[in-house]
């Protein structure tokens, strides 16, 4: 500290330091406990204070223009001043020559123990400036007369004009030396202050403050001549006033003028809600939003002017109507998950929009009622799922108790139907055609006990062809706790089902398809085996009439008759031979008696024909 001391003695010093880390180990560390620049009776030069174990062998010092990477200089000679030792001291370079500028500085300091400290800083080389002069006319303002002309003087330490550098006056006012360092310019005063000039500095200039010129203002009274908005009902998507109005004050002749740039706050609930400067005339306009039931005022925030407010014009907000819509799963029954779907919208325009993340009442009225609470999607949607066991009455319900949005509701009154099943269903395998068919089975409901049956419903016996095409050929109601049974006439093979309607306790339902095959019957009347008795070895004939009664009687023309013989004593039928209808449909076959015994007839079926066998006929043989 004594050698710093000594050295600063001898004149000017300008310099930059530093503060490094601690060293690791203080046997063996290079350390710098200050470096800098220094500028003694106008001799630049660069200086450090290190301290080493080993000596100091070399310091080479880099300058960069400030915010460059351009090196402009380098020194590398520099002196161990007599009071040092290699190892710890002071060495400083010769003198340095340098443009007015900033400077960042790279140092390295390298010693016999090959170790190396390497460090920067910043250097402020710029001339120093002055404001010569600086003044600002007149030094009081009012809410009319509210400009002031002010003129200075920038020059360097040494005299010299600082030329064509910006100078700011008072925050809102700047303007550019001229060839002599003169700057001029007017800047708007409204309140009291005090006055001065700031260079902010450039490249070779350092910056300055100029001294200070107080400014007053006076304050005049006021009054709002013209109030009024541009609309009294806002809501939620239009909230937007327009407010305008004109500011008079009173001169000191006692006449009213406009008040000019003057700021007026628009207020609402007492907080402000916008804010604007009246203009040449004492006018304003400007929009700001208000959503409130309420009243607007405007008022004055100005110290040129004296607090005044204007009338005040109450508010209203317009509740936006919206409205919910209820969809509910279709085809469900008891004891079964159904999902109760909402969407609540609002009114936008001329049309809908979703409204997002909002809370709705969703429950059902009935013996046991109940609700739960759902936000609604991005969408607007929300989504309830429950397991009813009876008829019910859902409901939907918004009313956040929000002023921006009017309540809205809606319900559902919806019928929960049975599941029901056909169980015993007992359909024929064949019909004749023409013959009546007719089912039996029951009809239950199927999440109960099967012994609980519906009381109600209309029941259908439906036919098609082809199990695609049907049609109802049997109608009939359900018997109160009975099993049913319903007929339909069989005109062609098919397939038959049962099908129950919908009712309001109900489910339809519809059984499985069954495949009938309906085809006609075959009539073997008269047949007759004669004479009776007969002789053994003489002939005996046997005779008959095929035919079928639908659509009408109808003989059964060219067909094969098969004749069999059960000799007496016998099980055994055996056959004896074939005949043919005529057209008339009579056959006839001749056999030779041979013992006694019975006969009869067969028709083998055919497509759309059952079989068919005649009555015996005993022959006795003697």
């Amino acid at each position: 500290m004594r050698r710093l001391l000594a050295f600063l003695l001898g004149g000017l010093v300008t310099l930059t330091t530093f503060a490094p880390a601690a060293p690791a180990s203080a046997e063996t560390a290079l350390t710098v406990t200050q470096a800098g620049m220094s500028n003694i009776q106008g001799a630049l030069r660069a200086y450090v204070y290190a301290e080493s174990a080993y000596d100091i062998t070399r310091i080479v010092a880099r300058l960069r223009l400030a915010r460059s990477q351009e090196v402009v200089a380098t020194v590398d000679e520099f002196t161990l001043r007599s009071d040092g030792t290699p190892q710890n001291g002071m060495w400083r370079s010769g003198p340095l020559s340098l443009q007015s500028s900033e400077y960042d500085v790279v140092m390295d300091v390298h010693d016999a123990g090959g170790r190396l400290n390497q460090f920067s800083f910043r250097y402020d080389h710029r001339a120093a400036t002055v404001f010569s002069s600086f003044e600002a006319t007149p030094g009081r303002v009012d809410v009319e007369h509210d400009e002031v002309t002010y003129r200075g003087r920038l020059a360097r330490a040494t005299g010299e004009p600082v030329t064509g550098v910006l100078v700011q006056v008072g925050g809102g006012s700047s303007t550019r030396t001229d060839v002599d360092g003169v700057f001029t310019g007017r800047v708007v005063v409204r309140r009291d202050v005090n006055l001065n000039a700031y260079f902010m500095g450039s490249s070779d200039a350092k910056p300055s403050f100029s001294g200070s010129v107080p400014i007053t203002h006076g304050k005049v009274s006021a009054r709002f001549a013209e109030f009024a908005v541009d609309r009294t009902q806002v809501d939620q998507d239009n909230p937007n006033i327009t407010y305008r109005g004109r500011l008079l004050y009173r001169a000191s002749d006692g006449t009213e003028r406009p008040a000019p740039r003057t700021r007026v706050q628009f207020v609402a609930e007492e907080s402000v809600r916008g804010e604007t400067v009246t203009d040449a005339e004492g006018r304003f306009s400007a929009t700001a939003p208000v959503f409130c039931l309420c009243s607007v005022h405007v008022r004055t925030s100005d110290v040129m002017v004296e607090a005044v407010e204007s009338q005040r014009i109450p508010i209203s907000v317009l509740r936006i109507t919206t409205r919910l819509s209820m969809s509910v799963q279709p085809h469900f029954s008891h004891h079964e998950h159904v999902a109760v779907g909402t969407k609540l919208e609002r009114r936008s325009g001329g049309g809908w929009a979703p409204m997002s993340y909002r809370r709705l009442t969703i429950g059902y009225r009935g013996p046991k009622p109940g609700s739960t609470n759902l936000v609604t999607t991005a969408e607007g949607h929300a989504v309830w799922e429950v397991k009813p066991t009876r008829a019910d009455g859902w409901y939907v319900r918004y009313d956040d108790g929000d002023r921006a949005y009017a309540p809205s509701e809606a319900t559902s009154d919806v019928a929960v139907p049975f599941r029901t099943a056909f169980t015993g269903l007992r359909f024929p395998r064949t019909a004749v055609l023409g013959d009546y068919i007719r089912v039996r089975g029951d009809l239950v409901r199927t999440q109960i006990p099967l012994a609980f049956k519906p009381d109600s419903g209309l029941l259908s016996l439906e036919f098609s062809p082809d199990n695609k095409h049907w049609k109802s050929v049997g109608n009939t109601y359900v018997p109160s706790g009975q099993s049913f049974g319903l007929g339909g006439r069989a005109t062609r093979s098919g397939y038959w089902r049962m099908r129950l309607w919908p009712e309001p306790m109900d489910q339809p339902t519809v059984s499985a398809a069954h495949y009938v095959k309906a085809a006609r019957k075959v009539y073997m009347t008269p047949f007759n085996a004669s004479p009776k008795p007969v002789r053994k070895g003489a002939k005996l004939t046997v005779k008959g009439l095929v035919h079928t009664d639908y659509p009408a009687w109808v003989p059964v023309r060219r067909r094969p008759v098969s004749i069999y013989f059960l000799p007496k004593g016998s099980k055994k039928w055996t056959y004896m031979g074939r005949a043919t209808t005529n057209d008339k449909g009579s056959y006839s076959k001749t056999f030779v008696a041979v013992r006694d015994g019975s006969w009869r007839a067969w028709v083998a079926a055919q497509p759309g024909w059952f079989s068919a066998v005649s009555a015996s006929r005993f022959v006795d043989v003697r």
